[in-house]
Protein backbone atom coordinates (compact mmCIF):
# COMPACT_ATOMS: atom_id res chain seq x y z
CA UNK A 1 0.00 0.00 0.00
CA UNK A 2 1.27 3.38 -1.36
CA UNK A 3 0.55 6.85 0.51
CA UNK A 4 0.55 10.09 -1.01
CA UNK A 5 1.93 13.04 1.30
CA UNK A 6 1.17 16.60 0.62
CA UNK A 7 4.15 19.16 1.82
CA UNK A 8 3.93 22.57 0.98
CA UNK A 9 7.86 22.90 1.56
CA UNK A 10 8.71 26.80 1.50
CA UNK A 11 11.87 25.96 -0.40
CA UNK A 12 13.01 23.94 -3.11
CA UNK A 13 15.46 22.11 -0.97
CA UNK A 14 13.26 21.37 1.67
CA UNK A 15 10.95 19.84 -0.79
CA UNK A 16 13.17 17.77 -2.24
CA UNK A 17 14.56 15.67 0.92
CA UNK A 18 11.16 15.61 1.97
CA UNK A 19 10.34 13.70 -1.33
CA UNK A 20 13.69 11.57 -1.40
CA UNK A 21 12.85 10.49 2.49
CA UNK A 22 9.41 9.29 1.24
CA UNK A 23 10.64 8.08 -2.12
CA UNK A 24 13.32 5.98 -0.35
CA UNK A 25 11.48 3.06 1.45
CA UNK A 26 8.75 2.85 -1.56
CA UNK A 27 12.01 2.36 -3.76
CA UNK A 28 14.17 -0.17 -1.34
CA UNK A 29 11.28 -2.79 -1.99
CA UNK A 30 11.76 -5.24 -4.37
CA UNK A 31 8.64 -5.06 -6.31
CA UNK A 32 9.24 -1.47 -6.89
CA UNK A 33 12.73 -2.00 -7.57
CA UNK A 34 11.77 -3.89 -10.51
CA UNK A 35 8.81 -1.20 -11.72
CA UNK A 36 11.80 1.44 -11.23
CA UNK A 37 14.10 -0.53 -13.30
CA UNK A 38 11.33 -1.26 -16.14
CA UNK A 39 10.44 2.81 -15.87
CA UNK A 40 14.40 3.73 -16.72
CA UNK A 41 14.56 1.47 -19.26
CA UNK A 42 11.75 2.50 -21.33
CA UNK A 43 12.46 5.79 -20.51
CA UNK A 44 15.91 5.44 -21.84
CA UNK A 45 14.53 3.77 -25.13
CA UNK A 46 12.16 6.51 -25.27
CA UNK A 47 14.48 9.24 -25.15
CA UNK A 48 16.98 7.75 -27.68
CA UNK A 49 14.33 6.30 -30.22
CA UNK A 50 15.96 8.34 -32.91
CA UNK A 51 19.21 8.71 -32.11
CA UNK A 52 22.27 7.11 -30.28
CA UNK A 53 23.16 7.46 -26.56
CA UNK A 54 25.32 9.78 -26.41
CA UNK A 55 25.73 10.96 -30.01
CA UNK A 56 23.79 14.36 -30.62
CA UNK A 57 21.29 13.80 -33.73
CA UNK A 58 21.84 15.64 -37.16
CA UNK A 59 18.16 15.47 -38.53
CA UNK A 60 20.18 18.07 -41.15
CA UNK A 61 22.42 15.37 -43.29
CA UNK A 62 20.83 12.17 -44.81
CA UNK A 63 21.54 8.97 -43.45
CA UNK A 64 20.31 5.44 -42.90
CA UNK A 65 18.08 5.56 -39.96
CA UNK A 66 19.31 3.77 -36.79
CA UNK A 67 17.78 1.82 -33.87
CA UNK A 68 17.34 3.30 -30.67
CA UNK A 69 20.05 3.47 -28.69
CA UNK A 70 22.46 1.72 -31.09
CA UNK A 71 22.28 3.61 -34.16
CA UNK A 72 23.78 1.82 -37.01
CA UNK A 73 25.92 -0.64 -34.94
CA UNK A 74 24.18 -3.16 -36.58
CA UNK A 75 23.98 -2.43 -39.88
CA UNK A 76 27.89 -2.20 -39.48
CA UNK A 77 28.93 -5.16 -37.47
CA UNK A 78 26.82 -7.24 -39.77
CA UNK A 79 28.37 -5.96 -43.09
CA UNK A 80 31.47 -8.34 -44.22
CA UNK A 81 34.53 -6.38 -44.89
CA UNK A 82 34.36 -7.83 -48.30
CA UNK A 83 30.91 -5.59 -48.83
CA UNK A 84 31.84 -2.53 -47.20
CA UNK A 85 32.50 -0.45 -50.58
CA UNK A 86 29.24 -2.02 -51.66
CA UNK A 87 27.18 -0.98 -48.81
CA UNK A 88 28.76 2.32 -49.07
CA UNK A 89 27.70 3.07 -52.60
CA UNK A 90 24.03 1.72 -51.75
CA UNK A 91 24.43 4.56 -49.31
CA UNK A 92 25.50 6.93 -51.92
CA UNK A 93 22.78 6.00 -54.41
CA UNK A 94 20.30 6.24 -51.90
CA UNK A 95 21.31 9.74 -50.17
CA UNK A 96 23.69 11.41 -52.07
CA UNK A 97 26.97 12.90 -52.41
CA UNK A 98 27.32 13.28 -48.11
CA UNK A 99 25.70 10.87 -45.33
CA UNK A 100 26.00 10.18 -41.94
CA UNK A 101 25.91 7.34 -39.66
CA UNK A 102 26.21 7.02 -35.84
CA UNK A 103 27.87 3.99 -34.33
CA UNK A 104 27.74 4.33 -29.72
CA UNK A 105 31.83 4.41 -28.73
CA UNK A 106 32.62 5.80 -32.29
CA UNK A 107 30.48 8.11 -32.58
CA UNK A 108 29.38 10.68 -35.59
CA UNK A 109 30.92 9.59 -38.60
CA UNK A 110 29.83 11.87 -42.30
CA UNK A 111 30.95 10.13 -45.21
CA UNK A 112 31.88 12.69 -48.20
CA UNK A 113 32.20 11.53 -51.82
CA UNK A 114 32.32 14.31 -53.37
CA UNK A 115 35.49 15.71 -54.23
CA UNK A 116 34.64 19.32 -54.17
CA UNK A 117 33.88 18.77 -50.47
CA UNK A 118 36.61 16.85 -49.59
CA UNK A 119 39.27 19.43 -50.71
CA UNK A 120 37.16 21.72 -48.64
CA UNK A 121 37.36 19.56 -45.44
CA UNK A 122 40.53 18.55 -45.96
CA UNK A 123 42.29 21.42 -47.58
CA UNK A 124 40.87 24.54 -47.82
CA UNK A 125 39.23 24.65 -44.86
CA UNK A 126 40.85 22.32 -42.31
CA UNK A 127 41.00 23.52 -39.22
CA UNK A 128 37.18 24.35 -39.05
CA UNK A 129 36.12 20.42 -39.08
CA UNK A 130 36.48 18.27 -35.81
CA UNK A 131 38.39 15.08 -37.64
CA UNK A 132 38.85 13.10 -34.21
CA UNK A 133 42.61 11.51 -32.86
CA UNK A 134 41.54 7.91 -35.20
CA UNK A 135 41.93 10.39 -38.11
CA UNK A 136 44.77 12.54 -37.31
CA UNK A 137 46.66 9.51 -36.44
CA UNK A 138 46.22 7.58 -39.42
CA UNK A 139 46.31 10.32 -42.03
CA UNK A 140 48.48 12.99 -40.31
CA UNK A 141 52.03 11.77 -41.89
CA UNK A 142 49.91 12.12 -45.22
CA UNK A 143 48.39 15.45 -44.56
CA UNK A 144 50.61 17.02 -42.04
CA UNK A 145 49.13 19.01 -38.91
Amino acid sequence: MSTVATVAPSTTVGFTSTLLSQLLPLITQSTNRRKLLLALILYTVYKYRRSVLLVRPRPDLPGPPGLPLIGNFWEMATVPKTDFLQSQERNFAKYGKVYTMAIPGIGRTITVKDPEILDHILRTHFWIYEKGTRFKETLGPLIGD
